[in-house]
């Protein structure tokens, strides 16, 4: 059954599995069944417990914000349980982590990717704080092949240290707070199995090409022509009218299918959604705009509005997180 058709896809809420814990074995326990069983020895100076483990579900995935408040070693084996490729993203603190044959010190600025069938110690720092998120590696193999239009020969396996601060980085990070939002508020992820179905589709291209793994090369690879008509067309007619006010509907129908198959296609083929495309079409005019534009003739407004940008802030938090600067100081730094 797929996510789209499961009625328990979309349902979440944050939990509190733990607080204020004073026992290791409870501690253990919670965290366990919020995400997978697994070994806990308390390290470090001692201190009390403060602990909390709150998670929520949106499709197949699980959210986790997870602190321990001691310092703690925790042990993952290879087991049947260890189903889940593991994205663990420190918000506070950080955590010393060993995985097969690789290492590396997770901070707030370096998440990482957890194989499951590689044996992982990991050293918690008593002010660490975590979202961890689980997908299930088989969804996750089966949705790499849907985007490569291939089997895969050998299981993926990541890199381990997973930079936050690069654009695939900072679009993960971006996805797991909008994950918690949604979470705590109950939106629409969480009524509707659709919606939920083609976040956690979101979730899992934007960890297969933002973060190195065994099978990177393969979407490197030129993948145009497999695309269907109706993408193609889409695209076209996007890039002819970039400077118009465009909507999912409108494409559709100049593409000749339904709106539902046309974000379908895209997020198959392209990896994003037919308005993502066209935001990062207009983001790259108007940074070749700020590059070349005459201060004297125009402004940072301007040029945003005539690209479509009829919200001045989200525009100017987009294009930071597109270009890693403002649009202001590229119109400074290039006039």
């Amino acid at each position: 059954m797929s996510a789209a058709a499961d009625p328990a896809a979309a349902r979440g809420a944050w939990t509190v599995a733990a607080q204020k814990v004073t026992e290791l074995d409870e501690i253990r326990a919670a965290v366990s069944g919020s995400i997978e069983p697994h070994g806990i020895e308390r390290i470090g100076q001692p201190r009390p417990f403060d602990a909390h483990n709150k998670f929520g579900e949106i499709g197949g995935l699980r959210l986790v914000q997870l602190r321990y408040g001691v310092d703690v070693l925790i042990d993952r084996h290879e087991t049947q349980a260890t189903n889940g490729v593991l994205v663990e993203t420190p918000l506070t603190g950080h955590s010393e982590t060993t995985s097969g044959r690789q290492s590396v010190v997770s901070t707030p600025a370096l998440a990482t990717v957890l194989a499951p069938h590689l044996p992982t110690r990991i050293h918690y720092s008593h002010d660490c704080e975590k979202f961890v998120l689980r997908i299930d590696r088989h969804r996750l193999a089966r949705h790499c092949e849907a985007l490569l239009g291939r089997e895969l020969r050998r299981p993926l396996e990541f890199e381990l240290g997973f930079s936050m601060t690069e654009g695939g980085g900072r679009d993960w990070l971006q996805l797991m707070r909008h994950m918690q939002a949604a979470i705590e508020r109950e939106s629409l992820l969480l009524r509707a199995p659709l919606a939920a179905a083609q976040f956690e589709q979101l979730v899992m291209t934007t960890l297969l090409l933002g973060q190195q793994h065994n099978h990177s090369e393969l979407f490197q690879q030129p993948q145009a022509t497999l695309a269907p008509f109706y993408v193609k067309r889409a695209e076209a007619y996007i890039e002819a009218n970039l400077d118009q006010p465009l909507s999912v509907a409108e494409l559709a129908a100049q593409a000749g299918v339904s709106a539902r198959s046309l974000q379908a296609g895209f997020q198959q083929y392209r990896g994003t959604t037919p308005m993502a495309y066209l935001r990062e079409l207009r983001l790259k005019r108007v940074h070749e705009a700020l590059l070349s534009a005459d201060p004297l003739r125009s402004s940072v407004t301007d040029i945003a509005l005539q690209w479509g940008f009829g919200h001045l802030g989200k525009f100017s938090v987009a294009y930071k997180q597109r270009f890693g600067e403002s649009p202001s100081t590229t119109f400074r730094r290039w006039r």
